[in-house]
């Protein structure tokens, strides 16, 4: 295993945007899956 464990400003750039690429779908999908319920429960009701 390396011992260099340090990222270029680059590296970390690209490792912050696929973060919040990553953070931002996870939003939208936990969104979808809350106005799916709601639908759900205002149509049996």
């Amino acid at each position: 295993m390396p011992g260099n464990l340090t990222m270029t400003p680059e590296e970390q750039r690209a490792l912050e945007k696929a973060r919040k690429s990553r953070n931002i779908a996870l939003g939208l999908i936990l969104a979808g899956f809350a106005f799916l319920f709601y639908a759900i429960t205002i149509v049996r009701m």
